[in-house]
């Protein structure tokens, strides 16, 4: 997928129903006890292949195609042509950024997995420039830019937990028969250093001197700059530490910098679909958060605090 215009951060790129949902582990599927490990894979993987045939078959013709069409990473592991395309293609319904049915590590909210047209094409960076997640108001996903897009530039999502060392997202990405080379991938030695940093961010505590400097935030923005150096802006600690360099700044009544990360925040949640929380919608909005006020009423009082 490759953008046709501009976008600047938060802006919507896609917003798609699926040409299926269906649950991660199939209902009905069961094998007998005392039955080798191997021969139950492939008894489970059969018996899903027959119980995911007839939602197939409630499709439109042209879904169908589509559907068919998806590339299927999961043709020699006993896996059914169906099944196949729902294990490479399939996106799970939760917030985390993780394909479907191969990962196990998710929560009991990420229950199944929705197989797109157009979204399941959207190919993998470790440096995406897109967020996806699901709307279940609309029962859609909408795909958004996590920074800004020039036009004619590729759009990436991620199949993997993107501060994880390259060897781990490699190891995620080859049961979809992925070789990822991005600039990360390539070079772990310069990019793994730097995201186990973004990864242990550090705390900042208020200074208890009365009139300190603004040095106490260093920290803060280095770790920005790290994400920045190495197109972080996909993870959650991009928004916290975001949120954190507000907050400081809020404390420090340095009204040009809080509303500047305020505003890059706002559209850092547009992002990820968190649009509900409307502190940091406008300025007004964000002149009114508790945040704010609070600074206000304490302002040149030294206290003992720290901001996450």
């Amino acid at each position: 997928m490759f953008a046709t215009r501009d976008f600047n951060t938060g802006d919507l790129i896609v917003n798609e129903r699926p040409l299926m949902v269906v649950p991660r582990i199939p209902v009905g599927v069961l094998t007998d006890e005392g039955v080798p490990d191997e021969q139950a894979s492939k008894t489970i993987l059969h018996q899903a292949e027959k119980v995911m045939r007839p939602v197939f078959g409630r499709m439109r013709e042209e879904d169908k195609k589509a559907f068919m069409e998806l590339h299927n990473s999961h043709l020699q592991d006993g896996s059914g042509p169906i099944l196949g395309v729902i294990r490479t293609n399939g996106y799970v319904f939760g917030d985390k950024a993780e394909m479907s049915l191969s990962n196990s590590n998710t929560s009991s909210k990420e229950t199944h997995t929705s197989i797109f047209k157009d979204l399941s094409r959207v190919n993998h960076s470790c440096s995406p420039n897109a967020s996806r997640k699901f709307h279940v108001s609309t029962f859609s996903m909408q795909l958004r830019a996590a920074r800004d897009i020039k036009e004619g530039e590729e759009i990436f999502t991620t199949y993997t937990d993107i501060l994880e060392p390259a060897a781990v997202r490699a190891k995620d990405l080859a049961s979809y028969q992925i070789t990822c080379t991005c600039r990360a991938c390539l070079d772990p030695d310069k990019s793994d250093p730097i995201r186990a940093a973004v990864l242990k961010r550090p705390a900042i505590f208020v200074p208890m001197q009365k009139d300190f400097g603004e040095g106490w935030i260093d920290p803060a923005l280095e770790t920005l700059s790290r994400i920045e150096q190495e197109e972080l802006q996909g993870s959650h600690l991009y928004r916290r530490t975001l949120h954190q360099v507000f907050n400081a700044y809020v404390h420090m009544n340095n009204e040009e910098k809080a509303l500047e990360f305020g505003k890059r925040l706002w559209a850092a949640k547009l992002a990820v679909g968190e649009d509900r929380d409307e502190r940091f919608r406008n300025v007004e909005l964000m002149k009114k958060s508790p945040q704010w006020v609070m600074a206000k009423m304490i302002r040149g009082v030294p206290l003992l605090q720290s901001f996450i």
